[in-house]
Protein backbone atom coordinates (compact mmCIF):
# COMPACT_ATOMS: atom_id res chain seq x y z
CA UNK A 1 0.00 0.00 0.00
CA UNK A 2 2.83 2.47 0.98
CA UNK A 3 6.13 2.86 -1.09
CA UNK A 4 9.45 4.11 0.71
CA UNK A 5 8.66 7.69 0.58
CA UNK A 6 4.82 7.31 1.00
CA UNK A 7 5.94 6.37 4.13
CA UNK A 8 8.54 8.60 5.02
CA UNK A 9 6.07 11.58 3.73
CA UNK A 10 3.45 10.16 6.39
CA UNK A 11 6.03 9.75 9.33
CA UNK A 12 6.86 13.47 8.27
CA UNK A 13 3.37 14.72 8.47
CA UNK A 14 2.71 13.37 11.48
CA UNK A 15 5.62 15.21 12.80
CA UNK A 16 7.09 11.23 14.12
CA UNK A 17 10.93 10.94 14.13
CA UNK A 18 12.08 8.78 11.17
CA UNK A 19 16.16 7.70 11.26
CA UNK A 20 18.38 5.06 12.18
CA UNK A 21 17.45 4.18 16.38
CA UNK A 22 14.28 6.71 16.58
CA UNK A 23 11.63 4.07 14.78
CA UNK A 24 13.14 0.95 15.25
CA UNK A 25 16.07 -0.83 17.04
CA UNK A 26 17.45 -4.14 17.16
CA UNK A 27 19.15 -6.17 19.92
CA UNK A 28 20.43 -9.99 19.97
CA UNK A 29 16.68 -11.18 21.03
CA UNK A 30 14.30 -8.80 19.22
CA UNK A 31 13.41 -5.95 16.57
CA UNK A 32 11.03 -3.16 17.65
CA UNK A 33 9.48 -0.94 15.71
CA UNK A 34 7.75 2.22 17.04
CA UNK A 35 6.16 4.97 16.13
CA UNK A 36 4.84 8.40 18.11
CA UNK A 37 1.72 9.85 17.36
CA UNK A 38 0.44 12.88 18.06
CA UNK A 39 -2.68 12.21 20.21
CA UNK A 40 -4.73 15.63 19.33
CA UNK A 41 -5.66 14.02 15.84
CA UNK A 42 -7.14 10.42 16.77
CA UNK A 43 -7.20 9.43 12.71
CA UNK A 44 -3.47 9.26 12.81
CA UNK A 45 -3.26 6.27 15.04
CA UNK A 46 -4.81 4.34 12.54
CA UNK A 47 -2.60 5.24 9.77
CA UNK A 48 0.07 4.46 12.17
CA UNK A 49 -1.17 1.15 12.74
CA UNK A 50 -1.14 0.31 8.50
CA UNK A 51 2.73 1.76 8.76
CA UNK A 52 3.13 -0.98 11.22
CA UNK A 53 0.96 -3.35 9.19
CA UNK A 54 3.38 -2.70 6.25
CA UNK A 55 7.03 -3.36 8.68
CA UNK A 56 5.48 -6.58 9.99
CA UNK A 57 3.82 -8.19 6.84
CA UNK A 58 4.94 -6.65 3.39
CA UNK A 59 8.74 -5.75 3.65
CA UNK A 60 9.86 -6.18 -0.61
CA UNK A 61 13.42 -7.16 0.30
CA UNK A 62 14.81 -5.95 -3.19
CA UNK A 63 18.25 -6.25 -4.19
CA UNK A 64 17.11 -2.70 -5.41
CA UNK A 65 16.02 -1.34 -1.63
CA UNK A 66 19.12 -3.84 0.06
CA UNK A 67 21.98 -2.04 -2.16
CA UNK A 68 20.13 1.26 -0.37
CA UNK A 69 20.58 -0.08 2.57
CA UNK A 70 24.06 -0.78 3.07
CA UNK A 71 25.88 2.32 3.02
CA UNK A 72 23.69 3.07 5.96
CA UNK A 73 24.04 0.11 8.01
CA UNK A 74 27.81 -0.03 6.91
CA UNK A 75 28.30 3.72 8.23
CA UNK A 76 26.46 2.70 11.58
CA UNK A 77 28.81 -0.46 12.19
CA UNK A 78 31.47 1.60 11.42
CA UNK A 79 30.53 4.06 14.06
CA UNK A 80 31.14 1.45 16.95
CA UNK A 81 34.59 1.08 15.71
CA UNK A 82 36.00 3.92 17.92
CA UNK A 83 37.73 3.48 21.49
CA UNK A 84 34.13 3.55 22.83
CA UNK A 85 32.64 0.98 20.79
CA UNK A 86 36.24 -1.19 21.20
CA UNK A 87 35.54 -1.46 24.63
CA UNK A 88 31.78 -1.99 24.71
CA UNK A 89 32.41 -5.02 22.27
CA UNK A 90 35.39 -6.73 24.56
CA UNK A 91 33.17 -5.96 27.33
CA UNK A 92 29.94 -8.07 25.62
CA UNK A 93 32.25 -10.61 24.60
CA UNK A 94 33.61 -11.44 28.44
CA UNK A 95 30.36 -11.55 30.18
CA UNK A 96 28.95 -13.50 27.40
CA UNK A 97 31.74 -15.91 26.83
CA UNK A 98 30.76 -19.21 25.98
CA UNK A 99 27.34 -18.67 24.62
CA UNK A 100 25.98 -17.75 20.83
CA UNK A 101 25.34 -14.33 22.10
CA UNK A 102 29.79 -14.06 22.07
CA UNK A 103 30.12 -14.39 18.59
CA UNK A 104 29.07 -11.28 17.17
CA UNK A 105 27.35 -8.42 17.84
CA UNK A 106 23.65 -7.71 17.01
CA UNK A 107 24.31 -5.38 13.62
CA UNK A 108 26.96 -8.35 12.47
CA UNK A 109 29.94 -8.08 10.47
CA UNK A 110 31.18 -6.58 7.68
CA UNK A 111 31.46 -9.33 5.30
CA UNK A 112 27.76 -9.86 5.76
CA UNK A 113 26.53 -5.85 5.49
CA UNK A 114 28.39 -5.72 2.64
CA UNK A 115 27.65 -8.89 0.89
CA UNK A 116 24.45 -10.81 1.95
CA UNK A 117 22.05 -11.18 -0.94
CA UNK A 118 18.23 -9.98 -1.27
CA UNK A 119 17.58 -13.93 -1.21
CA UNK A 120 18.68 -14.11 2.05
CA UNK A 121 17.16 -11.45 4.25
CA UNK A 122 13.98 -12.24 2.34
CA UNK A 123 14.65 -16.19 3.65
CA UNK A 124 15.23 -14.44 7.29
CA UNK A 125 12.10 -12.39 7.26
CA UNK A 126 9.89 -14.59 6.00
CA UNK A 127 10.76 -17.35 8.61
CA UNK A 128 11.09 -15.42 11.70
CA UNK A 129 8.59 -12.27 10.84
CA UNK A 130 5.61 -13.94 11.50
CA UNK A 131 2.28 -13.49 13.91
CA UNK A 132 3.11 -16.02 16.29
CA UNK A 133 6.30 -13.77 17.49
CA UNK A 134 4.99 -10.54 17.54
CA UNK A 135 3.08 -8.45 20.02
CA UNK A 136 1.39 -5.30 18.98
CA UNK A 137 1.79 -2.36 22.04
CA UNK A 138 -0.09 1.03 22.41
CA UNK A 139 0.60 3.28 25.03
CA UNK A 140 -0.85 6.26 25.52
CA UNK A 141 -4.11 8.87 27.17
CA UNK A 142 -6.80 6.05 26.10
CA UNK A 143 -8.99 5.27 28.56
CA UNK A 144 -9.81 1.78 30.07
CA UNK A 145 -13.98 2.91 30.44
CA UNK A 146 -14.66 4.59 27.67
CA UNK A 147 -14.55 4.33 23.58
CA UNK A 148 -11.16 5.07 22.91
CA UNK A 149 -10.07 1.49 24.28
CA UNK A 150 -12.84 -0.40 22.07
CA UNK A 151 -11.54 1.67 18.93
CA UNK A 152 -7.82 1.20 19.28
CA UNK A 153 -9.00 -2.52 19.69
CA UNK A 154 -10.74 -2.69 16.64
CA UNK A 155 -7.85 -0.22 15.15
CA UNK A 156 -5.17 -3.33 15.99
CA UNK A 157 -7.47 -5.50 14.30
CA UNK A 158 -8.39 -3.96 11.46
CA UNK A 159 -4.75 -2.98 10.12
CA UNK A 160 -2.57 -6.42 11.80
CA UNK A 161 -5.12 -8.97 13.00
CA UNK A 162 -5.50 -10.34 9.27
CA UNK A 163 -1.87 -10.43 8.71
CA UNK A 164 0.09 -13.92 7.46
CA UNK A 165 3.33 -15.77 7.25
CA UNK A 166 4.50 -15.95 3.29
CA UNK A 167 6.01 -19.14 4.64
CA UNK A 168 3.59 -22.10 4.54
CA UNK A 169 5.88 -23.96 7.08
CA UNK A 170 4.78 -24.33 10.51
CA UNK A 171 6.50 -21.36 12.43
CA UNK A 172 9.76 -22.45 14.22
CA UNK A 173 10.12 -21.51 18.35
CA UNK A 174 12.09 -18.69 18.65
CA UNK A 175 15.58 -20.05 19.92
CA UNK A 176 16.58 -19.75 23.36
CA UNK A 177 20.41 -19.28 24.05
CA UNK A 178 21.45 -19.84 27.51
CA UNK A 179 24.50 -17.88 29.29
CA UNK A 180 27.98 -20.58 30.53
CA UNK A 181 27.52 -20.11 34.61
CA UNK A 182 30.93 -19.56 36.35
CA UNK A 183 31.78 -19.63 39.46
CA UNK A 184 34.39 -16.90 39.76
CA UNK A 185 34.40 -13.37 38.78
CA UNK A 186 35.46 -12.87 35.14
CA UNK A 187 37.91 -10.14 34.39
CA UNK A 188 39.21 -7.70 31.95
CA UNK A 189 41.44 -4.76 31.52
CA UNK A 190 41.15 -3.12 28.47
CA UNK A 191 43.38 -0.65 27.16
CA UNK A 192 42.99 1.64 23.85
CA UNK A 193 45.15 4.19 22.88
CA UNK A 194 42.16 6.10 21.30
CA UNK A 195 40.20 6.30 24.53
CA UNK A 196 39.81 9.82 25.99
CA UNK A 197 38.46 9.05 29.65
CA UNK A 198 38.58 5.73 32.03
CA UNK A 199 35.83 3.54 33.16
CA UNK A 200 34.69 0.48 34.76
CA UNK A 201 31.61 -1.98 34.12
CA UNK A 202 30.40 -4.21 36.48
CA UNK A 203 27.65 -6.90 34.96
CA UNK A 204 25.65 -8.66 37.34
CA UNK A 205 23.89 -12.13 35.53
CA UNK A 206 20.86 -13.66 36.00
CA UNK A 207 18.57 -16.75 34.82
CA UNK A 208 16.19 -15.62 31.79
CA UNK A 209 12.26 -14.44 33.33
CA UNK A 210 9.70 -16.21 31.63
Amino acid sequence: SYNNHDIVKFLEKIGAQFGACQNAYTSADETVYQLVVPTDKPELLGDALAVLGEFAFKIRCAEGDLKKERGAVLEEWRMTKDAAGRAQEAHWELIMRGSKYAERLPIGTEAVIKGAPASTVKSFYEKWYRPEHMAVVVVGDIGAEDADLERTVQLITQHLGSGQSRSQEPAMAIPEYSFVPHEEPRCKVFVDKEAADSAVYVSFKQDRRK
